[in-house]
């Protein structure tokens, strides 16, 4: 739960400041509907089960991201120089 709360959303932050939106702007912003849909499901499975449940809810979009940043990386038709989502992949991609 730590790296989640307290590096992976910083990391989203600093991410997106670089891409010139401030974190009031993020905070701001209307969710989308699917979004609203998997945060309340997180929500309710982590108020109404056990840690390894809430793991388990969070896992699709922990492991998803870092599948697809891995498959990036090891793909040699994956543009690195000048990808402006080049950080996003490295950041999943990493050890971390």
């Amino acid at each position: 739960m730590s790296a989640i709360l307290d590096v992976e959303m910083g990391l989203h932050i600093e991410y997106c400041a670089r891409w010139g939106i401030k974190e009031a702007d993020l905070r701001e912003l209307a969710e989308d509907s699917a979004t609203i849909a998997y945060t309340r499901y997180v929500l309710e499975v982590g108020l109404s089960g056990d840690v390894l449940d809430l793991h388990t809810a969070l896992a699709p979009c922990i492991v998803g991201y870092t599948e697809i940043g891995a498959s990036l990386v090891a793909d040699p038709a994956t543009v690195r120089d000048g990808n402006p989502y080049r950080e996003w992949i490295d950041m999943y991609a990493g050890a971390d």
